[in-house]
C-alpha cells in the first residue's frame, strides 16, 4: 500500500488523543500516546481469514448435500448476510444455510448468527422475537460477545418492538465491563445521549472507550483505526475533524484494508476537504482496486478512460472497467460497452459494445436512459432488421417511461418509414409531442418543420407556433436559423430581433452562430459594431482551437458569412485557400461551399464544378450527389445512364430535389410519381416547394399548371417574410412556371420582399415595370425605383435605370443621366452598349441641347468598354471634324481599335467601297486575283491596318485636305470626308503628282448601306 501512496504520513497517535469531547462533555487530557511511525503493516494482526470457496450459487440452494466444513458454511451464511464484493445480501439464502448447520457445529456461534439476522432489516416481529431468544440463549451460555448484539437489539436502532433503554445499557454496561472496545464505545453513547448523566462521568466514558480501542491497535487489531476516523469524520462523542479523521485513516489504510482505502478515496475528493487531491484519491482508490473493492475499480476505469486525472490509458481502463463489471456493478458494464464504442478514442469495436450494453440491460431494474443509448447507437450504426427492431423496441420503452431523448429517436424511425407510408405520420406527432412534453427542445424543432411540409401535417400557423416555442426552449438550431433570416432584413426591428437571437446562440459557444457574428461584426456591417462581443467571440474561438469540430464548422459558418458581405470579390482566394485545406481533410460542408462560391463570384458552370461535386458525392453527401448528377445530364459527353445513377443515389439517401430530377415529366407515370413526392412529406423548404412547381410545370399533362400554380401558392404561404424565398417564388412566377395568366403574381411578392428591405426585390420590380410584364406596369414607378436605391449607392440599380433611359423606355434630363453615369459607369456590363445609345440619343437631341463634349465621353466610354460601333464614331467624329478639332491621327487610331476587334461587319456603314487601285498595297495582296470587294470585308490584323493607312505618303491637313509627300511616286491616299450611317454621299479625294504639286482629284461614291446603324 505504502508503495503506491504520494507520500506516507507519520502520525502520532495519541490514546486519549488531547479529543474534544462533543458538548456538552469538555475536553480531557491525553494519558497514553501509541509509538511513532509504527509499521502497520506488519504490525497489524486482525488480517481477514481466506474467504471459504463459493461452489455454487446458494441463492437457488434449496437443501441437500452441503459438501463443505460447517465453519466454512457458516462464513458463507455471513457473507449473504451482510453481502460483499462477491455475493449480494440475501438474509434468507444465510438462514437456510444455516438451518442445515442445526446439531453439526457449536451451538453458541450458531445461535449468535442466526439472532443476529433475525433482528436485522425489516423482518416481522415473529423474527424478531424469536432472533431475540436466540441472543439471550447465546449469551445464557457464555458467549460474552453477544452482549453487544443485544445491546443493539434493545438500543434505539434495534426492532421497534424490543427497544427497550434499561436493557440496553444494561448489556452495554456489561459488554464494556468484558473490555470489548465497541462495547465501550456503546455504552459511552448511551451515557453521552443521557441528560440526567454528570459531565465527568459522559468524559470518562468517552475516553475509556477511545483508550480500549487505542489499546487494540497496540495489541494488534487495527480495526479502531478506522473506528476512531469515523468518530471524528462524523462528530460522534468528538467534535467533527476532518483532518483528525484522514490522519486516522491513512494509518489505517496502511493496514493494507481496502475499504478504508476506498473511504479514504472518498474522503479526499470530496467537498469536506478545503484543498481536493484528486491524483492521491486515485491512488487510494487503485490500492483498493487492486484488493477487489470494486466500486474503487469503477472510479479507476473511468478515469483511465476519461484521462481527467491522470493520462488516459484505454487498456488500463479496460483493466479496471472489467473488474467492476465482472463484480456485478452495472455502471461497469455500462462504461466499457461506452469504450468500445469509440466514445473515448482508440479503435471502436461495436459488437463488443453492443454485448456489454446487452449485458448491462440484462441486469438491474429498467433503466430508460440507457436503454435510449443503446437503442440510439444501434439507429447509427450498420444494423441489421433486427437489430433495428431491437432498437426500436428499447426506445419505445425508454420513451414511455420518460426519456425524451428515446421519444426524438423513436420520432425519427417512423419520420423514415412515414416518407413511404404516410399513415405513420400521426404516431411520428404523437412521440414528437411527447418528446416536448419530456422538455426535449428538438421536438419542438421538429414539429415546426413537419408542419412546414406539404404533407398530411401541414399547418403553416402550427408550423409558426412551434418555432417560437423552440425558441423559448433555447434550441440553437432554430434560432441560429431565424436569427440569420431576420438579420437579411432591412428593417430595423427585424435586425435587431434577429442579432439579438444570434448573439445569444453566439455567447452559448454556437460555432454557426458565432462565425455569422464575426464576420458581420469585424464587417462593421450596416454601422454594426460591438467591440466587446467581438473580443469575447474571438478569445472563445481561441479557445477551443484544440477542438476539430468546432473549428470546422466555425471556419465554415465564418467564410460563409463573410462571403455574403460587400466586397466579398477581394477576398475570395483566402477563403478558396482556407477552403482547400479543409477539402485536405475530407470536409464535405468546404467542398460544397467552394462549389457555390466559385458558382457566385466567378461564374463557375456546373460543368466547371463536376470534380468538386464528385469530391462531396463520393464523400457520401447527398446534395453532392445530386448536382454531380445534374451537372453530368449538362455534360453531352457524360453516359446519362451515370447522371442518372447519381441521382438515384442522392434521392434514396433523402435528397428529395434528386427525386423530383428524376421523374420524366413526358411519361404517363410523372403525375403519379410527383404525387407519391407530395404525400411523403419531405417537400418542406420553399425552395423545394419551388422547384416541385417546376417540375410539374414542365410535364405535359394537361393538369400539370395547376398543381404548379398549387405549389407556388404553397411555398409562397411557407416563405413568410423569408426574403431570399420570395424572390425565388416571384422569379417563378415571371418566367410562366404557373401559366402565362399568372406572371403577375410576382409583382405583389415582389413588393412584399421590397418593403422587408430589399433591393433585389426593388430592382426585380422595376424590371418588370420596364419590361411591361405587370397589369399595371409604370415605367414612371420603375425609375422611381432606380433612382431611389441608385441614390443610396447603388450602382447596379443605377446602371439598370441607364439601360432603361438608354432603350428609350424613361425619359431622364440630361443632368441625371450625367450624374447616373458618374456613379454607375463600372456597373455597365453591356460592352460599353448603353453609353453609345446614350450618345446618340444626345446627338439627335432627345436629351435636350446637343452637348459634343459630353457626347465625345460617353462614346469615349463605350469604346473603352469595347463597342465597335463607338470606335467607328469616334474615328468619323475625329476625321470629319463634327464637334471637335479634326485629328487624323486619333480617327486612325480609333478604326486601327475596331479593327483589332474583329467585327467586320459594322465598319460597312462608315466606309465606302472603293476600286481596287484605291485599296492600299499590304491589304490589296491579300485579295484574290481580280477581286472587287470592300476592303474591310478582308481578313487582316491591326498591324496591317496601320500599316496601309501610313504607307500611303499622304498626310492629312486642315479639314481633310491630303498632300502627297515631296519626292514620292504615286500611291493613292484615302480621305472620307462627311458620309455616315445616314446614308448620304461621301466625298473621297485622292492625290496624285498628276494632280499638280499635291492637289486632289475628287471623286464622288455613293455609301452601300443606307440601313442606320441604330437598327443594328
Amino acid at each position: 500500500m505504502g508503495g503506491k501512496m504520494d507520500k506516507r504520513k507519520s502520525v502520532v497517535l495519541v490514546a486519549a488523543l488531547a479529543f474534544t469531547v462533543a458538548a456538552p462533555v469538555q475536553a480531557a487530557a491525553a494519558a497514553v500516546i501509541l509509538p511513532p511511525d509504527l509499521d502497520y503493516a506488519t504490525h497489524c494482526t486482525a488480517a481477514a481469514a481466506p474467504l471459504p470457496p463459493l461452489d455454487r450459487d446458494w441463492t437457488t440452494w434449496q437443501g441437500g448435500d452441503v459438501a463443505l466444513p460447517p465453519d466454512q458454511v457458516m462464513a458463507l451464511a455471513a457473507e449473504y448476510a451482510r453481502g460483499s464484493d462477491r455475493v449480494s445480501k440475501s438474509p434468507d439464502t444465510a438462514l437456510r444455510m444455516l438451518g442445515a448447520l442445526e446439531g453439526k457445529a457449536d451451538p453458541r456461534r450458531l445461535d449468535r448468527l442466526v439472532g443476529r439476522i433475525l433482528v436485522s432489516g425489516d423482518r416481522s416481529a415473529e423474527d424478531n422475537t424469536a432472533g431475540e431468544a436466540r441472543l439471550q440463549r447465546a449469551f445464557a451460555q457464555g458467549e460474552t460477545a453477544v452482549a453487544l448484539d443485544l445491546a443493539r437489539v434493545y438500543g434505539p436502532s434495534g426492532p421497534r418492538g424490543l427497544r427497550d433503554a434499561a436493557k440496553a445499557r444494561s448489556f452495554a454496561q456489561i459488554a464494556a465491563a468484558a473490555g470489548d472496545a465497541n462495547g465501550k464505545l456503546m455504552y459511552a453513547r448511551i451515557l453521552n445521549a443521557d441528560p440526567n448523566m454528570p459531565p465527568e462521568q459522559k468524559s470518562f466514558a468517552i475516553e475509556a472507550a477511545l483508550l480500549a480501542m487505542v489499546g487494540d491497535v497496540v495489541a494488534g487489531n487495527c480495526s479502531a483505526l478506522s473506528t476512531v476516523g469515523l468518530l471524528y469524520l462524523h462528530g460522534d462523542l468528538v467534535t467533527a475533524d476532518v483532518p483528525t479523521a484522514i490522519a486516522w485513516f491513512e494509518q489505517a489504510a496502511e493496514t493494507g484494508d481496502p475499504k478504508t482505502a476506498e473511504r479514504l478515496g472518498n474522503l479526499i475528493s470530496s467537498a469536506r476537504v478545503e484543498v481536493n487531491d484528486f491524483q492521491l484519491a486515485l491512488n487510494y482508490y487503485q490500492a483498493a482496486a487492486d484488493q477487489g473493492r470494486v466500486a474503487s475499480a469503477l472510479k479507476v476505469g473511468t478515469d483511465f478512460a476519461t484521462g481527467l486525472v491522470r493520462q488516459r490509458d484505454l487498456e488500463q481502463a479496460i483493466h479496471y472497467l472489467s473488474l467492476a463489471a465482472d463484480g456485478g456493478i452495472r455502471d461497469g458494464i455500462v462504461w466499457l460497452a461506452r469504450l468500445y464504442r469509440g466514445e473515448f478514442g482508440g479503435t471502436p469495436d461495436l459488437a463488443k459494445s453492443k454485448e456489454y450494453y446487452r449485458k448491462a440491460l440484462a441486469i438491474g431494474s429498467f433503466d430508460a436512459e440507457l436503454s435510449s443509448e443503446f437503442g440510439s447507437l444501434l439507429l447509427s450504426s450498420s444494423l441489421s432488421p433486427a437489430e433495428r427492431d431491437e432498437a426500436r423496441t428499447l426506445l419505445t420503452e425508454a420513451a414511455y417511461a420518460g426519456s425524451g431523448l428515446a421519444a426524438i429517436k423513436v420520432g425519427e424511425i417512423l419520420l423514415q418509414e412515414a416518407q413511404t407510408d404516410p399513415s405513420r405520420y400521426g404516431e411520428v406527432e404523437t412521440f414528437m409531442r411527447l418528446a416536448d412534453a419530456l422538455g426535449r427542445s428538438e421536438a419542438a424543432r421538429y414539429l415546426a418543420e413537419l408542419y412546414s411540409c406539404a404533407g398530411p401535417l401541414h399547418d403553416p400557423a402550427g408550423a409558426a407556433v412551434w418555432t417560437e416555442r423552440a425558441i423559448g426552449l433555447g434550441n440553437n438550431n432554430v434560432i441560429f436559423n431565424e436569427g440569420v433570416r431576420l438579420v437579411g432584413s432591412r428593417l430595423p426591428e427585424q435586425r435587431t430581433r434577429g442579432w439579438a437571437l444570434l448573439q445569444r446562440v453566439a455567447m452559448e459557444g454556437d460555432p454557426r452562430a458565432m462565425g455569422f457574428a464575426l464576420a458581420h461584426l469585424r464587417a462593421g456591417d450596416n454601422g454594426l459594431s460591438n467591440p466587446q462581443l467581438q473580443a469575447a467571440l474571438e478569445n472563445f474561438a481561441a479557445g477551443k482551437a484544440g477542438d476539430p469540430v468546432f473549428t470546422r464548422v466555425f471556419q465554415l459558418a465564418l467564410i460563409d458569412a463573410d462571403m455574403d458581405l460587400p466586397d466579398a470579390v477581394s477576398r475570395l482566394d483566402v477563403a478558396l485557400t482556407t477552403l482547400d485545406g479543409m477539402i485536405g481533410e475530407n470536409n464535405a460542408d468546404a467542398v460544397l461551399l467552394k462549389a457555390e462560391l466559385l458558382k457566385k463570384h466567378r461564374g463557375a458552370t456546373p460543368i466547371e464544378l463536376l470534380p468538386l461535386f464528385q469530391r462531396a458525392a463520393e464523400l457520401g453527401v447527398a446534395k453532392g450527389m445530386r448536382e454531380l448528377g445534374n451537372g453530368m445530364l449538362a455534360d453531352p459527353s457524360v453516359d446519362i445512364g451515370v447522371a442518372r445513377g447519381w441521382l438515384q443515389k442522392a434521392a434514396e439517401a433523402g435528397d428529395v430535389k434528386a427525386s423530383m430530377r428524376l421523374v420524366d415529366t413526358t411519361a404517363p407515370t410523372a403525375m403519379t410519381e410527383l404525387k407519391a413526392i407530395a404525400q411523403s412529406g419531405m417537400v418542406c423548404s420553399s425552395d423545394a416547394m419551388v422547384e416541385m412547381a417546376r417540375t410539374y410545370s414542365a410535364s405535359i399533362d394537361p393538369a400539370a399548371a395547376a398543381e404548379a400554380a398549387q405549389w407556388l401558392a404553397l411555398a409562397t404561404e411557407a416563405a413568410g417574410d423569408k426574403v431570399s424565398d420570395l424572390i425565388r417564388i416571384a422569379s417563378a412566377y415571371k418566367k410562366g412556371v404557373a401559366g402565362p395568366d399568372q406572371v403577375g403574381a410576382a409583382e405583389p411578392l415582389l413588393g412584399r420582399a421590397m418593403q422587408l428591405g430589399s433591393t433585389e426585390a426593388a430592382k426585380a420590380l422595376a424590371s418588370g415595370h420596364l419590361e411591361g410584364i405587370w397589369p399595371d406596369a409604370d415605367p414612371d414607378l420603375a425609375h422611381q425605383l432606380l433612382a431611389g436605391l441608385a441614390a443610396e449607392g447603388d450602382g447596379d440599380a443605377g446602371a439598370k435605370l441607364l439601360q432603361a433611359i438608354a432603350d428609350g423606355k424613361i425619359e431622364a434630363p440630361a443632368n441625371e443621366i450625367t450624374a447616373l453615369v458618374a456613379k454607375s459607369r463600372a456597373q455597365l456590363d453591356d460592352n460599353g452598349r448603353t453609353l453609345l445609345r446614350l450618345a446618340r440619343l444626345d446627338e439627335d437631341g432627345a436629351l435636350g441641347a446637343p452637348d459634343a463634349a459630353r457626347r465625345l465621353e460617353w462614346l469615349e466610354g463605350a469604346a473603352a468598354a469595347g463597342d465597335a460601333d463607338a470606335m467607328m464614331r469616334l474615328y468619323r467624329t475625329y476625321a470629319s471634324g463634327i464637334g471637335v478639332a479634326v485629328a487624323p491621327e486619333q480617327a486612325f487610331a480609333w478604326l486601327e481599335k475596331a479593327a483589332g476587334v474583329g467585327d467586320r461587319a459594322r465598319p460597312e456603314s462608315w466606309l465606302l467601297p472603293m476600286p481596287l487601285d484605291l485599296v492600299p498595297r499590304p491589304i490589296r495582296k491579300r485579295l484574290p486575283n481580280g477581286a472587287h470587294v470592300p476592303w474591310w470585308s478582308i481578313e487582316y490584323s491591326q498591324g496591317d491596318l496601320h500599316d496601309a493607312f501610313h504607307s500611303a505618303r499622304c498626310r492629312f491637313g486642315i479639314g481633310g485636305a491630303a498632300r502627297q509627300r515631296p519626292g514620292a511616286g504615286f500611291r493613292p491616299c484615302l480621305a472620307v470626308l462627311g458620309g455616315g450611317p445616314e446614308g448620304r454621299s461621301g466625298n473621297v479625294r485622292r492625290c496624285s503628282p498628276r494632280s499638280g504639286g499635291g492637289s486632289c482629284r475628287h471623286q464622288h461614291l455613293r455609301p452601300v448601306r443606307r440601313e442606320p446603324l441604330d437598327d443594328r
